[in-house]
């Protein structure tokens, strides 16, 4: 151990020996005071931030809107000028109208020449020229295409039966285009006989065709035999009273046609009648006794004839009694 005395000196001593070497070294010591007590940092505060203001919402005032009134309409008062104008107009009128009525009564009329000769100047429409046809004949048989239909006859070959005749010629004569001689249209069915109901007068027709009969509006004391093709076109029959041997006198009053007698073409049917036959071959006369009966092959709105190898076989097989 070491007295306590003794170091004093010694430290002294040591001490002014440092305070020599370190004279210029400085020690700062944290006085006793300071050295049990914590160390408190302060920290600097943030100034808290400012609470930032809300908007200020203003509140929608709504306009009140104000009812307008509706206005009374002023009735306004009717004038009576109109009226009483119109009244004035009327009265004028009607003053004026009777006045200018006793005017024109005191007014002598004054005559004036009218002509009576009138003459209005004929108007002159030209003829209408229609072109009038034969059928088609594609084999030139003498038969038309539908004819052939009529007969069952074959419409490429003049001769259908091969026996050297023509078609139509066999039509023509009423024999049979689809068999050897003597064997007739009548045979094969192909025609009709129509006999009037008096029995004066018969003849053949196709069968296929109809047969009717009417009063003849020219002529109301005869009647017509209608014979109704397949078509629109009709052959038509009528009988008349004439004196025996003038024919003449009878065609120049009672023909249905303009033609002159002179232009008819005379020839004997095959039952040995004498015919007188128009230019165009759609009329025939047919003199029998006190009686001459017309055949007219009406086309009506067609404009081919068709049917003229039957139309001429008819004529052909007409028998009077």
């Amino acid at each position: 151990m070491f007295d306590k005395t003794q170091d004093k000196p010694r430290a002294g001593a040591q001490k002014n020996k440092q305070s020599d070497e370190l004279s210029d070294f400085v020690i700062n010591v944290m006085p006793e005071a300071f050295k049990q007590k914590k160390t408190v940092v302060k920290e600097d505060k943030k100034p808290a931030p400012k609470p930032v203001a809300k908007p200020i919402v203003k509140p929608v005032v709504k306009p009140v809107v104000k009812p307008v009134a509706k206005k009374t309409p002023v009735k306004k008062k009717k004038s009576r000028l109109p009226l009483i104008l119109g009244l004035a107009g009327l009265i004028l009128v009607i003053t004026l109208s009777i006045l200018g009525w006793f005017a024109i009564q005191s007014v002598e009329p004054v005559e004036q020449d009218i002509p009576t000769d009138t003459t209005v100047d004929e108007v002159i429409v030209p003829d209408v020229v229609i072109e009038i046809r034969s059928g088609s004949d594609l084999d030139s048989d003498g038969l038309s295409d539908i004819e052939e239909l009529l007969y069952g006859t074959d419409v490429r070959d003049p001769d259908t039966d091969g026996d050297t005749f023509l078609d139509g010629n066999e039509v023509f004569h009423r024999y049979s285009p689809l068999g050897e001689a003597p064997q007739t249209l009548l045979d094969t069915g192909a025609v009709d006989e129509y006999r009037s109901e008096d029995e004066v007068m018969t003849l053949t027709y196709p069968a296929q065709w109809s047969v009717a009969t009417e009063v003849d509006s020219e002529f109301e004391e005869t009647q017509d035999v209608i014979f109704r093709t397949n078509s629109t076109a009709t052959i038509r029959l009528a009988g008349f009273k004439s004196a025996e041997g003038d024919f003449s006198d009878w065609y120049s009053d009672s023909a249905r046609t303009s033609e002159d007698f002179s232009e008819l073409d005379v020839t004997l049917t095959k039952e040995g009648y004498m015919a007188y036959i128009g230019s165009d071959g759609l009329l025939a006369y047919i003199e029998a006794g006190d009686m001459v009966f017309v055949f007219e092959y009406d086309l009506a709105d067609e404009l081919e004839i068709v049917y003229l190898q039957t139309f001429q076989m008819m004529i052909n097989s007409f028998v009077a009694k």
